[in-house]
């Protein structure tokens, strides 16, 4: 079982090397212009082929799965549950979202795993799995061997800071069960 709630994406800027961060920021999704208990309807699922995005459905493969939005002390939140498989959503760009990595060129983001998969070892191919990841992707068809997509994870097993690199998917826990 995992419970995987998402609670605030934001691009922070900072002023120059060397500098503290700056005020400036730039919000990606906050879930604030959502109703409670509704999909949020700017979120897509690949289909089957993982070639294209579709909405989300308003019902899931089991009864017991769902991703809705809910409202928390400190504003809504993303929650989502499946049974024994994952649950992807994205917010590509093709739903217009534009984001000069030049001027924000940082990331974060707050999250919460209720429920961690038992035993999950992103650096086993076998048991990769995650209580929650948080993917970025690039318009990338690099023949140096760069990474495409990173995936920031949050580990039942790993240590923070675990780096694992599969073809051009780099994965990098940065929140693991032990932490919290």
């Amino acid at each position: 079982m995992r419970v995987t709630p998402l609670l605030l994406l934001i691009i922070l800027t900072n002023l120059g090397v060397g500098n503290a961060f700056s005020q400036e920021f730039l919000v990606i999704e906050d879930f604030e212009q959502y109703e409670v208990n509704s999909l949020p309807y700017l979120w897509r699922m690949p289909d089957k082929n993982m070639r294209s995005m579709r909405e989300l459905p308003l019902d899931h493969a089991r009864p017991s799965d769902f991703v809705d939005v809910v409202a928390e002390d400190d504003g809504n939140i993303l929650r989502a549950y499946t049974e024994g498989e994952s649950v992807q959503i994205a917010l590509s760009r093709a739903d217009k979202l534009v984001w000069n990595l030049e001027s924000f060129p940082r990331l974060r983001w707050r999250w919460r795993a209720d429920e961690l998969p038992d035993g999950a070892r992103e650096d086993t191919r076998s048991l990769n799995d995650t209580g929650a990841a948080l993917y970025v992707a690039f318009d990338c068809n690099d023949w140096l061997g760069r990474p495409c997509t990173i995936k920031y994870t949050y580990s039942s097993t790993l240590p923070t800071d675990t780096r694992v690199r599969y073809g051009r998917l780099f994965a990098w826990v940065v929140t693991t069960a032990s932490d919290v």
